[in-house]
C-alpha cells in the first residue's frame, strides 16, 4: 500500500527546499494529501505549473474542508505571506491586498477543478491537537500556552527541529488520520510515521 504523506502548512512553509523535498517523496512513490490550505503553500504558488501537473498526475491530493471562500470567513493568518486576512465572505476580497493575491487565486482555480469536496473522500478518525508538553516546552524556554508558530521559531532559533517535530507531530495527527494518512512530513524534510 502507498504510504499517504499529510502536508501541514505550517512545515511546508519552514521546510528549506520544499520542491525539492516533495518531488523526493513523490519519486519514491509517496501520495502526498493536503486540505483546502493548498492555497496557502508558497511552494506550491511559485511553482504553479508543477503543482497542477502533480495534481493531474494524481501525485498530490487535495481533500477539501473548507471552501477558499469558508476558509476566510474568520480571521486567517497566510504563513505564505506572514500577512492575516480578516473576515470575509470572498476569498478575492480577503487577499485583495496581498502581494501573492494572483497566486492564491490560481491556487483557488486549482483546488476547483482538482480539489474532492468533503463526502467526496473517506473520513477517518479525528482527534484534537496534542498540547505542548511541559517537557518541551521548558526545554524551548517558552511556556506551554505558546503559539505553534512561537514553538517553530524558538525550536528554529536553538537548532532543535527534534522537539518541534515531536510536538508536530501530536499537533497534526488527528488531521492526518482523518484525512487516513500514515506519515507526516517534518521540518527537516523526514517523515515520521503515525502508529
Amino acid at each position: 500500500m502507498t504510504t499517504r504523506i499529510w502536508l501541514d502548512t505550517v512545515v511546508l512553509a519552514a521546510l528549506d527546499d520544499a520542491k525539492e523535498v516533495l518531488e523526493r517523496l513523490i519519486a519514491e512513490g509517496k501520495q502526498l494529501v493536503i486540505a483546502n490550505t493548498a492555497l496557502d503553500v508558497r511552494v506550491f504558488q511559485e511553482n504553479i505549473d508543477w503543482f497542477e501537473d502533480q495534481l493531474a498526475e494524481g501525485k498530490i491530493n487535495i481533500e477539501i474542508w473548507n471552501t477558499p471562500d469558508e476558509m476566510v470567513s474568520k480571521e486567517f493568518f497566510w504563513s505564505s505571506c506572514n500577512m492575516t486576512s480578516e473576515p470575509s465572505t470572498d476569498l478575492y476580497e480577503a487577499v485583495e491586498d496581498f502581494p501573492n493575491k494572483e497566486a492564491i487565486l490560481d491556487i483557488a482555480d486549482l483546488i476547483s477543478v482538482y480539489g474532492m469536496p468533503k463526502g467526496d473522500w473517506v473520513m477517518g478518525p479525528w482527534t484534537p491537537p496534542a498540547p505542548l508538553s511541559p517537557e518541551i516546552a521548558e526545554e524551548l524556554g517558552i511556556s506551554t500556552a505558546s503559539t505553534r508558530t512561537e514553538v517553530l521559531d524558538a525550536a528554529m532559533s536553538q537548532n532543535r527541529f527534534d522537539l518541534f517535530n515531536i510536538y508536530n507531530t501530536g499537533y497534526c495527527t488527528g488531521l492526518a488520520t482523518q484525512h487516513n494518512c500514515d506519515a507526516l512530513l517534518n521540518v527537516d524534510g523526514s517523515i515520521t510515521e503515525i502508529e
